[in-house]
């Protein structure tokens, strides 16, 4: 059974690298005739998108695997959490997880949009392409991207009311649960199990600032 771990310390990134959820906003929009321009994988006509923004303590590092977790069950009772140990499972991520975004160099184009296959642990997964739109990371402290929500949708056209979020962090994507070396991790909360419950039925945005739990640097 997937567990939670809100309450358990983690090692911090290679210095400095210390996640901030700057503002994850969320904008239901509906395009007005004719198709959007999309990477392969996505669907050309987007009805609803999801404006993403991660801040980091230092600057992004493309050797370094940074995820925008998502789970869109509908069930706020549990959410995306880092993986933090042996046994690794996928190498990062646990708890619930349907959907996820990876930024690193192992990308395409640095992102790349995925969802995990049901039943299968958080091991096998289906790559639906590249966000909507994304900011180059060279050289900067702020991940900026677009994802097309629908893709989301637990039946054609319906969304869940609610998804769980979380932005999780590490150095290296361990697989085998042999390994016991060294695994920097971090994300959203002290234990990284604070994850962010996202209304899909309205527009709005969501911020940092916002949060009983804010993130802080450091």
């Amino acid at each position: 059974m997937p567990r939670r771990v809100d309450a358990l310390p983690l090692p911090r990134l290679a210095s400095p690298l210390r996640l901030a959820l700057y503002g994850v906003a969320l904008a239901a929009l509906t395009l007005a005739g004719g198709c959007a321009k999309t990477p392969a994988g996505l669907n050309a006509r987007v009805n609803h998108q999801m404006l993403v923004q991660m801040t980091v303590r230092g600057r992004i590092n493309p050797n370094h695997h940074y995820f925008f977790a998502l789970d869109a069950t509908g069930d706020t009772a549990q959410g995306p959490v880092p993986v933090i140990g042996p046994p690794w499972g996928n190498g990062w991520g646990a708890g619930r997880i349907t959907h996820y975004v990876q930024i690193d160099s192992l990308q395409p184009g640095f992102y790349g949009f995925y969802r995990f296959e049901p039943g299968t642990n958080l091991l096998q997964t289906v790559y639906l392409g590249r966000p909507l739109a994304a900011d180059p990371i060279q050289d900067t402290s702020v991940l900026n991207f677009t994802l097309d929500l629908d893709a989301l949708a637990i039946a054609p056209a319906v969304l869940p009311a609610e998804i769980n979020v979380n932005f999780i962090a590490t150095d290296r994507i361990p697989l085998n649960p042999n390994d016991t070396s060294n695994k920097l991790v971090d994300a959203l909360g002290v234990g990284g199990g604070n994850y962010v419950t996202i209304n899909t039925q309205t527009n709005r945005i969501y911020r940092n600032a916002d949060s009983s739990q804010p993130e802080t640097a450091g």
